[in-house]
This record gives C-alpha cells, structure tokens and sequence, in this order.
C-alpha cells in the first residue's frame, strides 16, 4: 500500500483507520487545491472534515444515484467521495 511506504512501514503493519486517515488527508489535500483552482486564492472556504463509514452492497448502490458523488475503488476496497458547494 502506498500509504505505507509514505510513513516507512510495511503495507501489513497499516490497520485500516490509518489507511482511512491517510485518505482523509488525501481528500483534504485534492478538495482544497481544487476550491483554491476554481475559486481563486483568496476565496473563504470552509473544509468538512472527511468522514469514513462501513456500508453494505444496498447502501453502494443508493449512493451510485446520488448527485455530486463520486465512487470508486481504492486497492480493492470501495471509496464515496462527495462534493458539495454551499454559497
């Protein structure tokens, strides 16, 4: 796992909250980048923390059909990410 290699550990000594951090800060890093992109660098925004829930196959399929939603899958394992933009 990438994540691992980043802090000098081995993929298996990465439990899954840390890997769920590290793409928590990913998706802080990208969100952030893009407001600044699209908004310029003196834009107010205003960053909600990333959120990491465990759903099953159901709940995969009603998020596929939400607006502003993005899925994906991230060495195997499924990934939402949301976007909303509030004025």
């Amino acid at each position: 796992m990438h994540v691992a290699g980043r802090v000098g550990l081995e993929p298996e000594d990465i439990c899954p909250q840390q890997a769920g951090d590290a793409l928590g800060e990913l998706a802080n890093i990208i969100a952030g980048q893009l407001a600044t992109d699209l908004l310029g660098e003196h834009a107010i925004v205003q960053l909600s923390p990333p959120m990491l829930e465990s759903f099953d196959a159901d709940c995969w399929t009603a998020w596929q059909r939400r607006a502003n939603s993005l899925l994906l899958l991230v060495q195997d394992e499924p990934m939402w990410l949301n976007l909303q933009v509030e004025s």
